[in-house]
């Protein structure tokens, strides 16, 4: 939600800006279609792919030329089209239909067709997002190559390895504002990147004690399997990672989690126990969300299994795991904007068991919100960003939930109203209630918990007490990509 996307709308001239212009070579390019953005040298991927689903992966490339301008034309539109398909490595598909290609193939074809246009500048907008490590590293390669090439690169990316690694320059936006602009090691060092990114502006120093972190692999006492990156050699579920037991209250054992065929988990494992807080990390991109939509039940597990107190969840819907006692405070909060408080309170008791309760449950949000006790008629679209979040929270506690879990619940909300919720959760962990926390800000989520694990790329790497995983220099790496 920084802002990276729309910049790249803007300087491809799909969206106006509202003031200021974009530039190329000293000459105006904003402000105008589309096409004409294309025209002029300026073209850009998407980071959800958007082939011609019906025109052959050569006809595909051949739109890109038709709408371009390629420099130095030479020979025919066909022939100009095989050659990048060549360099691209789709040319043995040419003549097959988008849908016919893998992730990769489909992402490697919106390269070739914006090549096709001959551009000065490409922007490349989250091509490694989805991809296993080996293709990610295949397509790593081919961006060097493409610069190495002679065309200029601005490129949008999540997987902070490959971004540190192919860049000249890093420029970093949060909250639709630039906070720092060089060389990936300097901005990487920089202290406004760091507190944007971990919520802190620096790290413990050296003679900080400490607990040690435990690696993926490793759990207390005894050795257990590295997180899995593929199936299992007895074709089985992969394997978890370690630290999963009887006591756990919520158990996720090695789960794969696909979109399409993009997989975005990779055989993610972890347990949280009664009365814990438990806090997921990781920079945006890592998978951090979608594991917990597979526990809620919202995205479906391929593989794997999930436990929770003691019987699998894997195979039951949604609104059966809530009717146990799971419950979400979704990303962005998704209220019903046109209804007023009580009815979106109301709706989180819509269960049969919740409903014998309601009262009480009211009262209890009332007591942990006085503000909401006093605007139960008001519509919950008019309300402030923060006054949002209290609504969020108050409905998935309506649902009298066992194990409560919140998905960036400090996004978008101004640092006095964070620290409100944080307090918020604090309280409700001293009531008892089992708590799985996704935050970006990482100071503010290890703060509040227990344990934590850190995500990269769909993968778990890392898992310890909090205070251990607060002075480890690896979760700065698995948020900087350094």
């Amino acid at each position: 939600g920084a802002g990276k996307t729309t910049l790249f709308s803007v300087a491809a001239g799909s969206v106006p800006a509202t003031r200021g212009r974009v530039l190329l070579d000293g000459k105006p390019v904003s402000g105008r279609a589309g096409y004409r953005s294309v025209h002029q040298g300026i073209c850009r991927t998407h980071q959800i792919v958007r082939p011609f689903a019906n025109l052959s992966v050569l006809d595909n490339v051949l739109v890109g030329n038709h709408f371009g301008r390629p420099p130095g034309r030479h020979g025919s539109p066909r022939d100009r089209a095989m050659e990048i398909l060549e360099f691209i490595g789709l040319a043995d598909r040419a003549d097959q239909l988008p849908g016919q290609l893998t992730l990769t193939g489909r992402k490697r074809l919106e390269v070739a067709r914006a090549l096709a246009t001959g551009p000065r500048v490409l922007l490349l907008d989250e091509v490694v997002a989805g991809l296993n490590p080996v293709e990610a590293l295949g397509f790593v390669e081919l961006i060097r190559q493409i610069r190495d090439r002679g065309t200029s690169i601005i490129m949008i990316e999540h997987v902070m390895h490959a971004v540190m690694g192919l860049s000249d320059r890093v420029m970093v936006l949060d909250h639709g504002r630039l906070i720092a602009e060089g060389r990936p090691a300097d901005v990487a060092n920089d202290p406004q990147v760091i507190e944007a990114y971990l919520g802190r502006e620096d790290t413990p120093g050296p003679g900080e004690p400490a607990e040690t972190p435990v690696p993926a692999a490793v759990s207390a006492g005894r050795s257990a399997p590295a997180v899995a990156t593929g199936p299992a050699p007895d074709g089985g579920p992969a394997p978890t990672t370690a630290g999963t037991g009887p006591s756990a209250m919520l158990e996720v054992r090695g789960i794969d989690v696909f979109y399409g065929d993009a997989q975005a988990l990779y055989g993610i494992g972890l347990h949280v126990a009664a009365g814990e807080v438990v806090t997921l990390v990781g920079s945006n991109g890592a998978g951090k969300t979608t594991t917990l939509r597979a526990i809620s039940g919202l995205r479906r597990a391929s593989r794997g299994d999930i436990v929770f107190e003691g019987s699998s969840i894997v195979a039951l819907p949604a609104h059966a795991r809530a009717e146990l006692g799971i419950a979400l405070v979704p990303e962005g909060r998704d209220l019903w904007p046109s209804l007023t408080v009580l009815e979106n309170l109301e709706l989180g008791c819509y269960s049969k068991s919740a409903r014998r309760h309601r009262g009480e449950s009211l009262d209890r949000v009332f007591d942990l919100f006085p503000r909401l006790a006093e605007r139960t008629g008001q519509i919950a679209g008019s309300m402030s960003g923060g006054e949002q979040q209290m609504v969020a929270i108050a409905r998935a506690l309506m649902t009298r939930p066992r194990l409560l879990m919140f998905d960036e619940p400090s996004l978008g909300l101004a640092p006095v109203v964070v620290t409100q919720v944080f307090d918020i959760i604090r309280r409700l962990s001293s009531q008892g209630l089992t708590i799985l926390l996704v935050e970006q800000n990482l100071q503010k989520a290890l703060e509040v918990a227990d344990r934590g694990y850190v995500m990269e790329t769909g993968t778990i790497t890392l898992h310890g007490p909090a205070t251990a995983l607060m002075a480890n220099e690896q979760v700065r790496s698995a948020y900087l990509g350094i």
